[in-house]
């Protein structure tokens, strides 16, 4: 995690949030602007969902996090750090929330590197062996109850016709979810047999999430599910030292940084406030 480590895919969608009309405190309207109107409408959408579900006891805050982001509608042009999953789709939400079943999924479904503006900035530069490795954080939401837990270990499944066996993927993970979720981190490097090849490397990672049913007590039937994320990266030959990148902002530039008192009463704005 953030600080020292990478950070995870947010918003989760977005929404209205630009010139929003609401009622005003002296009487009629006003327009109004930010994260302070997106989030009144997404509260208002979740109040509706919650109204036409007939099986209360499926509605938890996972599985409503897990409806709103599989019906949300990805904006074209948009990186994920900007849009998460895309724009609210009410209707489509209620069609998931309609036929959901309790389970597990991973937010982002999938670890494309090649895809770009969505994947950005994971897409803007390949792979190879001996960089540092690529770190993904993937949030585990946990449908099935508050608490959970994941059984063994993640799995990695290289595609060997796709070239699945030229990347290395290690784990780093909470054992335990609660409440609702947990996290996946993943880290991306190179074999050293593909240190002078180029092209796609394909595979997945299967994890399975165990839940107690019911009450949760401990001698309680468990339920299971089984997620699978997708992995795909581009590889290209070691290049020289003279041509890689010496600096990243991960590693060299630490943000927000510690206060310190200033000598200039002026400077009102922190110099990295790009």
């Amino acid at each position: 995690e953030l600080p020292a480590g990478y950070g995870r895919m947010k918003p989760d969608i977005v929404t209205y949030g630009s010139g929003v009309r609401g009622s005003g405190m002296k009487g009629g309207c006003r327009s109004l602007s930010g994260t302070s109107v997106a989030s009144p409408v997404v509260a208002g959408a979740v109040t509706l969902l919650v109204s036409t579900v007939q099986k209360r006891e499926m509605v938890n805050p996972a599985s409503m996090k897990q409806a709103l982001i599989a019906s949300a509608r990805r904006l074209p042009g948009v990186n994920m750090f900007e849009q998460g999953h895309g724009k609210l789709d009410l209707l489509r939400a209620y069609q998931i929330l309609s036929s959901y079943k309790p389970q597990a999924s991973l937010s982002p479904s999938y670890v494309d590197l090649t895809e770009c503006p969505y994947m950005w900035p994971y897409c803007s530069q390949p792979i190879y062996y001996g960089g540092m490795p690529t770190i993904v954080n993937v949030t585990i939401l946990n449908g099935m109850g508050v608490t959970g837990r994941i059984v063994d270990k993640p799995d990695w499944q290289p595609y060997l016709p796709h070239n699945g066996d030229n990347i290395e993927v290690a784990f780093s993970y909470s054992s335990v979810l609660w409440p609702w979720s947990g996290y996946l981190a993943i880290s991306i490097s190179v074999a050293k047999k593909a240190a002078s090849w180029e092209g796609i490397a394909q595979g997945h990672v299967m994890i399975t999430v165990a839940s107690p049913e019911g009450n949760e007590q401990k001698n309680s039937a468990e339920q299971f599910s089984t997620v699978k994320l997708p992995i795909k990266v581009k590889i290209i030959p070691t290049p020289p030292r003279n041509k890689r990148v010496l600096w990243d902002q991960y590693h060299n530039l630490r943000y927000p940084p510690g206060y310190f008192p200033r000598d200039n009463l002026r400077m009102k704005n922190d110099p990295l406030d790009w």
